[in-house]
């Protein structure tokens, strides 16, 4: 699995959540989590890991740095027997699509991409505004500036700003 996002994305939060998701639905096969980093696989390598980290979950933060040679040593070692090893992948958009476009390979073996997206103010914005047409009701002027002010408040105290904290200023604001 290859999870990318910016800096202030949980993506080793959302690599556990799938690890647990994945445990809950096998019991009788917990998957223990290991978690390495690009730069450590680049100095050690893999291949004499591999027999301890059959079985796991395998998180690498910052995969993005991880060096061809040692791309193909990994690719190696997921062609024999890993035990249903599970092997995530976490960096930055960016770094990720360097890392697949100088190894093409990795996608055969990781199928799956997530890309978490963070959105501007302005997006937040735009989505509160359609919520609010949706319950019936328009953002005019004066509330579009207090909406602005409000969802950049939060945004500069979390840059995680869930859909339901942008429905509940909305849902305030037609109480009031």
């Amino acid at each position: 699995i290859l999870i990318s996002g910016n800096s202030s994305s949980d993506k080793t939060d959302l690599a556990r959540a799938i690890i647990r998701g994945i445990n809950a639905m096998y019991p009788d096969k917990q998957k223990k989590i290991a978690k390495t980093s690009g730069e450590s696989i680049n100095q050690r390598g893999i291949t004499k890991a591999m027999a301890r980290l059959k079985g796991t979950a395998l998180i690498v933060e910052g995969a993005g740095t991880i060096q061809p040679k040692r791309i193909n040593e990994l690719l190696n070692c997921l062609e024999q027997d890993t035990d249903r090893m599970i092997v995530i992948f976490e960096d930055s958009d960016a770094e990720m699509n360097v890392l697949l476009n100088f190894n093409p390979d990795l996608t055969k073996q990781f199928n799956h991409r997530i890309i978490l997206k963070q959105y501007t103010v302005n997006e937040l914005v735009e989505m509160a505004r359609k919520f609010a047409r949706k319950r019936q009701y328009e953002v005019d002027d004066d509330a579009l500036l207090e909406l602005y002010l409000k969802i950049d408040k939060l945004h500069s105290v979390t840059d995680n700003i869930r859909l339901d904290d942008i429905k509940e200023i909305i849902n305030k604001a037609i109480a009031h």
